[in-house]
């Protein structure tokens, strides 16, 4: 499986892709072992590469939050 993950990100800089896996819930916990084995990238770049990426998402989804509730609040009948 790690074969394939380093094929299928092979036409990204090794940065670079370490840090879309890491935003990947399927690659996420295959980032890491990736970045260090497969890219052969020092530990603390690769840490540092994977924790950034796992909060990417999480910031996307807070700043999206309120208007996503509040366009469901408006075209729905169910919430208040």
């Amino acid at each position: 499986m790690a074969s394939a993950i380093l094929n299928f990100f092979s036409i990204f800089p090794p940065i670079l892709a370490t840090l879309i896996m890491s935003m990947l819930p399927i690659a996420e916990r295959l980032a890491l072992p990736v970045a260090i084995a497969g890219y052969h990238l020092p530990i603390w770049l690769a840490l540092i590469l994977v924790i950034s990426g796992n909060m990417v998402p999480i910031v996307v989804i807070l700043l999206f939050a309120e208007r996503f509730h509040k366009w469901v609040a408006s075209n729905s009948g169910i919430f208040f």
